[in-house]
């Protein structure tokens, strides 16, 4: 139905961590006895084979299809595998990396959360090529990934509201520039529009002008908010 109506849906399932979920009924498999300002207990311990057969078996659930019934996400589907946060070790998180990403490729186009700056051991574990080539990344936060580092290693970066400048003061400075650059109203909503809609990929990389994308990353945050500014 999303489909008929031009509505990409990108179903995500967050693990390793934020997985309270899954934790609380596999407690076995969770962080015990480690703190990083909060408890982990919503960790799945990576370093157990065990947790991560436990997280490849529920993505085999949705993206695999049995005798009965079809996978619930086919093939054209993008598939968010979450991994953001997860404190316990970088070379766990790497290797965990290394593993689940080509693994959900075999099924599905991959979308991850950029974390590999935060999560690094000095580059011991090197992100395998599988494991980035038609990967999306959404860049959170530039401190768990570096969008200039990531674009480098060959990611399709996306952006999810960059570092908080979402805010309603960055719209109407945002505006006023575009205003006095552009002198039209409606040439600066159409331009506003056009980035806001098409901004994504690689095209992060690539700068569309720093007042439009900031604008384009402050509206997001505040969907058409600074647009009804100028009625």
């Amino acid at each position: 139905y999303c489909k008929s109506l031009g509505i990409t849906v990108v179903p995500e399932i967050d693990v390793p961590a934020h997985a309270m979920s899954f934790t609380k009924v596999w407690p076995e498999l969770s962080v015990e006895n480690e703190f990083r300002g909060h408890t982990l207990i919503d960790h799945f311990n990576l370093s157990m084979p065990e947790s991560v057969a436990k997280i490849k078996e529920i993505f085999d659930d949705y993206t695999k299809d049995t005798d009965e019934v079809p996978a619930t996400f086919d093939g054209e589907t993008t598939v968010h595998v979450g991994a953001d946060e997860y404190y316990l070790s970088g070379t766990i998180y790497r290797e965990y990396f290394n593993d689940i990403v080509p693994y959900i490729k075999q099924t599905n186009p991959v979308r991850i959360w950029g974390s590999l700056t935060q999560m690094n051991d000095n580059n011991q574990t090197k992100i395998i090529p599988e494991a980035i080539e038609n990967v999306q990344m959404n860049i959170w936060n530039t401190g768990w990934a570096n969008p200039q580092d990531m674009f480098d290693l060959g990611f399709d970066l996306t952006h999810a509201g960059l570092d908080g400048i979402a805010h309603l003061d960055d719209v109407l400075d945002a505006l006023h520039v575009l205003l006095g650059k552009l002198g039209d109203v409606d040439e600066a909503v159409d331009v506003a529009v056009q980035v806001h809609e098409s901004t994504e990929g690689s095209d992060l990389g690539h700068g569309t002008g720093n007042e439009v994308a900031h604008l384009e990353a402050a509206v997001d945050g505040f969907p058409r908010v600074g647009l009804k500014l100028l009625d």
